[in-house]
């Protein structure tokens, strides 16, 4: 089998440099058809842009006119652009008809060359090459099939065997194409020419409706889901603003003097600024190139100045999103209180759990001896404090929207020691204790005095 295809490989490579020959002088015009319409696009790109220019000139002039009507220069350089464009327009228009032209020679000769690579004799070829030699035998299908049907070409009538690596025809993209090599079958070595072909054929309807379905679906239980999610963020952070009413006034009232604060920083700013400036322009025997340096900067900073109602607008919106920040970051500090409500409002189901080790997620088959939300907490949030919360977070894994609230933190008692960790942590025991007394019984103070260590007067002792 494999002298055979080595055999079909070099019928194969003779074919091909045949069939290259055949469609060269096609390929050849598609060459000068591509030259001469790229030429073609590009001087219809250049008088478009001529007169896109001409026209634009034409308007600024007009509109410049029809504020001095009587202005001669203005009138005569009106009419000089309109004759102008009449000519740039005459000019895109030819390029346009030569570039339109061009392209459809380049379609023709294209297709040209597409039908001489169909129309070239496979089957003559190869007859010629195999002429007196026996074992060859050539075969057609009288109809398309797909990449899977052609796995079994013994069905399809052909009785050249089961071809494993169907799969490899489909990298041909144009009718006509020759393979690029012998497909193996268990009866034979194949060499194969495509007739006729659909690149990317649809699927039947009936495969694809379930397809689109599940995607459907999918999409609008997505965009349900961001919508709860929306709608549940608002929920809280509304209802964890009524139980901080007090932080809000007081941030409230602080508003105003924290944007007089960074108007006045930034004013000192600008004012040291330009009083340095000054000074660096009053320095004698400075270069010019200093000297516009620094009147550049000196202009800069009193257009600053000059803009300060500007400024003051703009850092009026950065503290009140510094206010927003700080009211959404301690109203997070009462989710745990509000979330009844906010989950009632919005749909969510509340579930407690716990309390859990922190570790938790160190056991073996923590992911599947645990209730998804369990695992997704302990994988993910399992450091909360009391008080903490965090969401609506988003379990990408089991798409799933959560919030979380540490509403309790308690110590850990025996009963959370498995039996597993209590024989990991009894087999080192003894080494712990050892090295935890040997770090902690002795100071480097303690152990000199014992020792009546002494050290040369001028020596610095580290007491700690």
């Amino acid at each position: 089998m494999v002298q055979a295809e080595r055999v079909m490989m070099d019928l194969n490579t003779k074919i091909k440099a045949a069939q290259l020959a055949f469609v060269q002088p096609k390929t050849d015009a598609v060459a000068e058809a591509q030259n001469a319409n790229n030429e073609a696009q590009g001087s219809f790109q250049k008088a478009a842009k001529e007169k896109y220019g001409i026209e634009r000139r034409l308007k600024a002039k007009e509109t410049e006119l029809s504020k001095d009507a009587e202005n001669a220069e203005l009138k005569t350089a009106v009419e000089t652009l309109k004759t102008e464009l009449a000519a740039a327009t005459d000019a895109h228009t030819a390029a346009e008809g030569n570039a339109t032209q061009m392209k459809t020679a380049l379609e023709a000769a294209q297709k040209a060359e597409d039908d001489a690579r169909t129309n070239f004799d496979f089957a003559a070829e190869f007859d010629k090459l195999v002429e007196g030699k026996s074992g060859f035998v050539h075969k057609a299908l009288d109809k398309q099939v797909s990449a899977e049907d052609l796995k079994d070409l013994d069905a399809l009538g052909l009785d050249l065997g089961h071809w494993e690596r169907s799969m490899v025809a489909t990298s041909m993209r144009s009718v006509g194409s020759i393979g690029n090599g012998p497909g193996r079958t268990h009866k034979a070595a194949i060499i194969y020419q495509s007739q006729a072909m659909e690149a990317r054929p649809l699927k039947p309807w009936d495969d694809l409706k379930t397809l689109v379905q599940d995607a459907y679906w999918t999409e609008k239980a997505v965009a349900e889901g961001r919508e709860k999610t929306k709608a549940m963020t608002e929920a809280l952070l509304k209802l964890g603003k009524e139980k901080i009413a007090d932080f809000i006034a007081e941030g409230e009232k602080e508003r105003q003097g924290r944007i007089d604060k960074m108007v006045a920083d930034w004013e000192a700013e600008v004012n040291a600024d330009i009083v340095k400036a000054g000074e660096m322009l009053n320095t004698p025997n400075f270069s010019s190139k200093l000297v516009k340096a620094w009147q550049t900067k000196l202009d800069r900073k009193q257009r600053e100045l000059d803009g300060k109602k500007d400024r003051i607008n703009m850092f009026g919106l950065t503290v009140g999103r510094e206010i927003d920040n700080e009211v959404a970051e301690e109203a997070k500090k009462h989710y745990g209180d509000v979330l009844d409500a906010a989950a009632a409002e919005c749909g969510y189901k509340v579930v407690e759990v716990g309390p859990h080790p922190r570790v938790l997620n160190q056991r073996p088959r923590f992911a599947d001896a645990f209730d998804k939300t369990i695992v997704y907490v302990f994988q993910n949030h399992q450091d909360m404090d009391e008080g903490e919360s965090a969401g609506p977070v988003t379990d990408m894994a089991e798409r799933r929207s959560h919030v979380i609230a540490c509403t309790k933190v308690v110590p850990m008692t025996a009963a959370d020691i498995t039996r597993r960790d209590f024989e990991r942590r009894r087999k080192f025991f003894l080494q712990w204790q050892v090295r935890n007394g040997q770090q902690q019984a002795f100071t480097k103070a303690a152990l000199e005095a014992r020792y009546q260590v002494k050290r040369p007067s001028t020596e610095v002792i580290d007491q700690e």
